[in-house]
């Protein structure tokens, strides 16, 4: 089966870069993946996200998800001002 997850954010963070990260151990984002582009989604990465600006939703998607995907995920985004903002 396949999970989704979404997020909302502020608009003010409509135009910034949105990350998913996997925590794994101490290590806070093991696994990263980004999306950069207004509705379209990201072509890396075990996690699919696509970044909605109108709306200011992110959504993620894992397919084909197995016991291995069990684990703290968390967003940010990337801002010129403030680079790790957690929702």
């Amino acid at each position: 089966g396949s999970v989704n997850i979404s997020c909302k954010y502020p608009q003010s963070h409509s135009a910034d870069v949105k990350f998913v990260c996997r925590r794994s151990g101490s290590d806070l984002c093991a696994e990263e993946t980004s999306v950069k582009e207004n509705r379209r989604w990201s072509a890396e990465g075990q996690i699919q996200l696509y970044d909605d600006r109108e709306q200011q939703l992110l959504t993620g998607t894992i397919s084909h998800v197995t016991q291995q995907h069990s684990a703290e995920y968390w967003t940010q985004e990337l801002h010129h001002t403030s680079p790790h903002q957690r929702y």
